[in-house]
């Protein structure tokens, strides 16, 4: 972990969310990550999402271990070599969570967030810092999170705000995607607390049945982007952002596969339900991280909890869940899994400018879950 630092009294600077919640199917099939919902009014029904009346947070007293230093020679840093992450010449593991709508939040909110996220065994928060973001803003969100201890995953697009296509990946990112990837990596390549560069969240080829011709340019993009990121920086881990291999065509799994040898990309990412057996799910995805030699992460774990206005599924919804990540956290790191991320974290109830607003959707984690002590009390290997 980070050492913490006090950072300086920061002002909120909010962009609400706009995204309306889709549930994922079944099916393997890639469904939009943005599953939020950003309710005026509180929910009409016996069991609304609870209220939290955000209390001025105190300093963490989550422990910490690494501290801050120069990152010229990648002192500091997490790294990816030889099948793992390292921090401070050992290897690494880590729990964390989602939090893509981080830059929504007012900053009193987001520290109020980070403290409760460090308190209960998070160390790393995975989030989406788009074209066109306040980078000034994520300046400050970067603070907090050094301040708690806490780890950045920065993903650098997401495929479900403006879906790409052939000629997306064929040359037209490089208009306004490329120079994005160039600021974002320049300005914080000297922040220890920026731990993976994600090149974008669940890029796919699905919505044009796959075609090799499609995903071709799609391994061209992220060769390009990723020579980028590397010649500005090559000490941190590099992720395309992939769901996994997404179905059973053999062209998918090839893909999977010839993604994970690209130049500059060291680090392997899944995206699947709690309840799946990565050992009987998830094997191809574990083998071509073991042939290549790659750490993979388990970069958004989901499950189902919450219907569309945010009421629990079932007066047990919660603790079933709960119980079904307790089990899934263990088997996860026995299969040798590197790192585990929730999908996602859920602020709940808001007030602003008199109006108590809900952040909150189907798949979330709000700050009563009992997972949250679950998380504290579980330690990767």
């Amino acid at each position: 972990q980070l050492t913490p630092e006090v950072s300086p009294s920061l002002a909120p600077s909010p962009r609400p969310p706009t995204a309306a919640p889709t549930a994922r199917p079944a099916t393997p099939a890639p469904t939009p990550t943005t599953r939020r919902v950003f309710l005026p009014d509180a929910p009409q029904a016996s069991n609304p999402p609870p209220t939290h009346s955000p209390t001025p947070p105190t300093p963490s007293t989550s422990p910490t271990s690494q501290p801050l230093t120069s990152t010229s020679d990648c002192a500091g840093l997490v790294t990816a070599h030889a099948g793992q992450f390292w921090l401070g010449g050992k290897p690494w593991t880590f729990t964390g969570v989602n939090i893509s709508y981080l830059r929504s939040l007012p900053l009193p909110q987001v520290e109020e967030s980070f403290k409760f996220l460090a308190d209960h065994g998070a160390t790393v928060v995975r989030t989406w810092v788009e074209p066109g973001a306040d980078l000034d803003q994520m300046d400050r969100i970067l603070d907090l999170g050094r301040r708690y201890g806490l780890r950045f995953v920065i993903t650098f697009e997401d495929f479900w705000n403006t879906p790409k296509d052939t000629a997306w990946y064929a040359g037209g990112y490089r208009a306004e995607y490329l120079p994005h990837v160039e600021a974002v990596v320049r300005r914080y390549r000297d922040r220890p607390e920026v731990f993976l560069w994600q090149l974008m969240n669940e890029p796919t080829c699905a919505r044009e049945g796959t075609t090799e011709t499609c995903l071709a340019a799609m391994r061209g993009w992220v060769e390009t982007s990723a020579v980028l990121v590397r010649s500005l920086d090559s000490c941190r881990p590099l992720a395309v952002g992939l769901i996994g291999i997404g179905g059973t065509l053999e062209r998918e799994e090839r893909h999977y596969r010839l993604m994970a040898r690209l130049p500059g990309i060291d680090t392997l990412t899944v995206h699947r339900y709690a309840f799946e057996d990565p050992n009987e799910k998830l094997w191809r995805e574990l083998a071509v991280a073991k042939a290549e030699g790659l750490p993979v992460v388990w970069g958004e774990v989901y499950e189902k909890a919450y219907d569309q206005g945010c009421r629990t599924l079932s007066p047990d919804a919660l603790s079933k869940r709960a119980s079904l990540i307790r089990r899934d956290l263990k088997r996860s790191f026995d299969a040798g899994v590197d790192g585990y991320l929730l999908w996602e974290f859920g602020y709940g109830a808001l007030k602003r400018n008199g109006e108590t607003k809900y952040y909150c959707g189907e798949f979330d984690y709000e700050r009563d879950d009992p997972v949250w002590e679950v998380f504290k009390g579980f330690k990767p290997n």
